[in-house]
């Protein structure tokens, strides 16, 4: 598979740092030495602020700058290589007694997660919004429980994003959540499946 990202640093502690963050992202990288020539294939490098000077490369950005948040990481990297004018970001948000959330850019999950409040899933919501390099945004809500994606939809729109919203009939995805063999809940089966499934549009 071409690696499309490649670390370009000579410190240990930043390169543990970036394997880890790669690795869990299911990045494919190569590790070079700043400086050194890179493959035609890289769209990224990853460096420190302090090697970013000997890095010849158009899309490059630095450690330091990707912040401290796990899930923010992530998504920077996923806009970096895969966001732009022509690219959709979408969420789907699984309502409950737990809220799911599963967040995509075309090519890469950036976040699946499950959180005990409407208010808790909405701030993600709206931080993983904010934080996307997209043309175009979207949250697509189930309505298995009408009442709680009501509400979810009433305070989504309160809080005056730019993005479109969908409500999708989930209809089979319960079935469907529960025959994936994976390390994770229902809650969080059903998000990633009410993401990647099309809704009607609301707003």
């Amino acid at each position: 598979m071409p690696k499309e990202v490649a670390i370009a640093t000579v410190d240990g502690r930043a390169y543990y740092t970036l394997t880890r963050l790669l690795k869990d992202a299911g990045l494919p990288f190569e590790a070079v030495v700043p400086g050194e020539q890179l493959d035609r294939t890289v769209r990224l490098v990853i460096t420190t602020r302090k090697e970013s000077s000997l890095i010849e490369h158009h899309n490059v950005i630095c450690l330091e700058d990707l912040g401290e948040d796990i899930t923010e990481m992530r998504q920077r990297l996923f806009g970096l290589l895969y966001g732009g004018k022509e690219s959709t970001f979408v969420i789907g948000v699984d309502p409950g007694e737990r809220i799911g959330v599963a967040a995509y850019y075309p090519r890469s999950e950036v976040e699946v997660e499950v959180f005990e409040s409407i208010e808790k899933a909405l701030d993600r919501v709206e931080r993983l919004i904010q934080n996307a390099n997209a043309a175009k945004k979207v949250v697509r809500i189930g309505y298995g429980k009408p009442d709680i994606a009501g509400e979810i939809l009433r305070q989504l729109r309160s809080r005056g994003l730019t993005v479109s919203i969908e409500l999708v009939d989930e209809r089979g995805t319960s079935s469907l959540a529960g025959s994936r063999k994976r390390k994770e809940t229902r809650d969080q089966r059903s998000a990633r499946i009410i993401a990647l499934k099309r809704g009607r549009k609301v707003a």
